[in-house]
Order: C-alpha cells, then structure tokens, then sequence
C-alpha cells in the first residue's frame, strides 16, 4: 500500500517541479546584473488584480516543462503584481 500511496504523491507533485522558476525579490539593478553575469535577457511578467483569469492562463502557461526548460537557459525570469511596491517599481525601471 505504502509505494502506491508514495507513486501517487510522486505523480501528484510533478507539476510543481515543472514550472519556470521566478527570481524572488530581486530588484531591476539586481536582475540586470545577474543576467549580466550570466549572459542571459531578463523575462519580467507583470500581473495586475483587474483580470484574474489572464493570472491563471499565465500560470498555466509558465507550467510547461518545455517553457522551463528553455527559460532556464536563456532568461532571468521575475513575476510580480503591478500593484506591489516591487511590481511598480520594476515597471519604471524596465523602460
């Protein structure tokens, strides 16, 4: 019973690992030098609160493997609300 329940879990949690991975807070100056250092362009997804469904579409979006492959290699990837300090803030400065 127990490696059914554990391949059941394993299975379950897939996804999870399977996404792109977003820098957490790390500013504009630091995303740049970071992608600087690694030779790599700077991905910036902007969400806002007024469509939730665009939110989710995106999220499911960023779920593909294959995106997080290739994002992985090629971007510094950071996400953030437009309505967040750190969202406005990376709005300006990407300009």
């Amino acid at each position: 019973m127990r490696p059914v329940i554990f391949l059941l879990l394993l299975i379950v949690s897939l996804p999870v690992f399977s996404q792109i991975v977003f820098e957490k807070d790390l500013t504009w100056e630091q995303a740049s030098k970071k992608a600087k250092a690694e030779n790599k362009l700077v991905f910036i997804h902007l969400e806002g609160n007024k469509c939730q469904q665009c939110n989710e579409v995106a999220s499911q979006g960023f779920n593909s493997g294959v995106l997080r492959e290739k994002f992985a290699v090629n971007f510094i990837s950071l996400r953030a609300n437009v309505e967040t300090e750190a969202g406005k803030n990376l709005q300006i400065n990407s300009r």
